[in-house]
């Protein structure tokens, strides 16, 4: 039972952090976003230098994106193993429930 608390907070901590990752690249993302916009604004000018500022950030919100992806199915994984674990520990209260009895 020990053993299945432990795993059960190891996986809390796990699907925490995988939520705060989540979170972080999410933030990320919408600055990421933001910046891309403000650069499409001047690049209207013609300025060659905001055409490549455009770019740049344009290859940014695609690692942005794909690091938000990334963090969804890691905190879904982290999500699934934390409900498993519960189950597991869920039955091993029950089945010292019973034997105590």
């Amino acid at each position: 039972h020990t053993d299945a608390n432990t795993l059960y907070s190891k996986a809390n901590d796990n699907a925490a952090l995988s939520e705060k990752k989540a979170v972080t690249s999410k933030k990320a993302l919408i600055a990421a976003n933001d910046k891309l916009a403000d650069a499409k604004a001047k690049e209207s000018t013609g300025n060659l230098s905001a055409l490549k500022e455009v770019e740049n950030l344009a290859s940014k919100v695609g690692a942005a994106k794909d690091s938000l992806k990334k963090a969804e199915v890691e905190l879904k994984e982290t999500k699934a193993i934390k409900a498993d674990v519960a189950k597991k520990l869920g039955a091993a209260d029950t089945v010292l429930a019973t034997l105590r009895r």
